[in-house]
């Protein structure tokens, strides 16, 4: 029994028994020894694709998380000169990690808000999450639970939109996921660092187009999703709801009414889909 343990042949359910030939158990032998190094040499095989699956989500991130460059020296920046210290400023990217959320905070801070109307404020503009959070759910609901739940944590607009592209492709792995959510994590927080420490030796944002850096990331995220004049009366109903509410509401009801407007649209556009398919199909 001692020799089957430490040989692993209780893996295949078997065990020496008193009596057995030397040829039976030199068989045996043999068979559960080969057994025990393919098992084993399949193991770097499969950290090695995890890495390369890791390593292609940190990559497809890339772009994005250097474009982002600007908006995070931008809010580093921006923090320290509205009171915050260094530390609290990363704390921010590292306990937040919402840009939208945390210039929006920075925001009403200054106008010396009380701070229900910035937990609101903050609370209205990660409401997208939730509809976000819901879609992303059905393609990472293969992943362990406990890592399904970190996996939402890192959720971004970015990050979201990458992953919900790459799975029209294919069936996301949680090594890729990973990739892509860490690599902007990391490279966020590393800007907003940056920003804190040396922001103050910076030109206005407004004079390097610093401004603009976030609606030039975003408007690049909604061109990958292009599907033809479905998409164009989408964005087109969504970007006039959000202008007529920011010009008559107070921030931040335009983001979510904009959204709303989105969504409303796509669900009023859908029989009409549903129908022409039916007839393409007929």
């Amino acid at each position: 029994m001692i020799k089957a343990i430490l040989t692993g042949n209780l893996k295949h359910g078997q065990v020496f028994r008193p009596g057995s030939s030397n040829c039976q158990i030199r068989v045996l032998l043999s068979k559960t020894v080969s057994w025990n190094i393919r098992s084993l040499g399949s193991l770097p095989i499969e950290s090695n694709h995890m890495l390369r699956e890791f390593r292609q989500g940190a990559l497809a991130i890339l772009p994005i998380a250097i474009a982002a460059l600007p908006i995070g020296v931008l809010f580093g920046s921006l923090s320290v000169k509205a009171g915050f210290s260094v530390i609290e400023t990363s704390a921010f990217s590292l306990f937040i990690f919402a840009g939208a959320a945390q210039f929006v905070v920075l925001d009403l801070w200054n106008k010396d808000t009380v701070i229900e109307l910035v937990v609101l404020a903050v609370f209205l503009v990660n409401l997208r999450h939730v509809m976000m959070g819901a879609s992303i759910s059905r393609q990472i609901g293969h992943f362990p639970a406990s890592l399904r739940y970190i996996g939402l944590y890192f959720l971004t607009d970015e990050t979201w939109a990458m992953a919900e592209k790459e799975a029209l492709n294919r069936k996301l792995s949680t090594s890729w996921y990973f990739g892509l959510c860490l690599g902007l994590f990391v490279c966020w927080n590393c800007w907003t660092l940056l920003g804190a420490l040396f922001g103050q030796l910076m030109p206005p944002a407004e004079t390097m187009g610093f401004d603009f850096a976030f609606t030039a990331m975003f408007l690049v995220l909604i061109l990958g999703f292009w599907k033809g004049p479905r998409t164009g009366a989408i964005l087109v109903s969504s970007a006039l709801a959000s202008s007529l509410a920011f010009l008559y509401l107070p921030a931040p009801w335009y983001i979510l009414i904009g959204g709303f407007a989105g969504m409303a649209t796509s669900q009023l556009m859908l029989p009409r889909l549903e129908k022409d398919s039916v007839q393409c199909g007929q």
